[in-house]
């Protein structure tokens, strides 16, 4: 067994402070999020504090030793449950939203809620699209899963870190989904996005690197979450054009 193997497998003895650290980490973009809604209300200003400040800085500055990318043995299982994953992802998040969640979205609060935000589809869609399915969930992987999951697991085990590494990654989200989604599709998308921390732990369980959850992140869950994204606002150009000011 290497050395990675051996901190990987460790169990601490319960450690408070370590504990309590682990849990305000793991709050923390809620502060900053909240900060880049209210404070400096600016698209950007939300992903440079959220994968900046809460996410990349506690990882280069905690994370010893440094979350391993590479998983342990690739094999075609491996890359078939990835493919799975990734195609499951995109049929529950799309067809799950246009099955139950669309009706809970509220057009003219989301525009009203991007226009806030300084974002401007036809400006700025492009960048937010290469930014969210590609360094999204490098940046995200490496707090959660590489730094986070590994601190909760070492105290607990693997599957109550699983469970509150998933919850915690998830409820912060409701920051983003709030303004413009009722009661039912808040929790459509907090659902989403809980079960999807329970796979990309799996797979950082299963695989002790962090690139399978990277790639099931960004293509089983950013991918679509785009896809609908794009869709909502050609369906808006759309009506637009129509002379209608909502997608009704």
């Amino acid at each position: 067994m290497d050395q990675d193997q051996e901190i990987w497998n460790a169990r601490e003895k319960p450690d408070a402070n370590h504990l309590v650290l682990l849990i305000g980490l793991s709050l923390l973009p809620w502060m900053w999020v909240s900060l880049g809604r209210f404070a400096w209300p600016h698209f950007g200003m939300i992903l440079a504090l959220y994968h900046g400040m809460a996410c990349s800085l506690p990882v280069l500055l905690l994370a010893r030793p440094f979350p391993r990318l590479l998983p342990r043995k690739e094999n075609w299982e491996l890359i078939m449950a990835v493919i799975v994953s990734v195609i499951v992802g995109n049929v529950f998040i799309v067809g799950g939203w246009s099955l139950i969640a669309h009706e809970s979205f509220q057009s003219q609060a989301f525009a009203d809620f991007l226009d806030r935000l300084n974002f401007a589809p036809s400006r700025d869609f492009l960048f937010f699209t290469l930014f969210f399915i590609f360094v999204n969930p490098v940046i995200e992987e490496y707090f959660w899963r590489g730094l986070i999951y590994p601190g909760f697991r070492r105290h607990m085990g693997p599957v109550p870190a699983i469970l509150l590494n998933a919850f915690l990654f998830s409820i912060w989200h409701w920051l983003i989904i709030q303004p413009f989604l009722n009661v039912e599709g808040e929790i459509f998308l907090l659902l989403a996005i809980f079960l999807g921390g329970i796979f990309f732990c799996f797979f950082r369980e299963k695989t002790g690197g962090l690139l399978p959850a990277i790639i099931v992140h960004g293509f089983g869950a950013d991918v679509p979450l785009m896809i609908l994204f794009y869709g909502i606002w050609q369906n808006r150009l759309e009506m637009l054009l129509l002379g209608s000011h909502c997608i009704p």
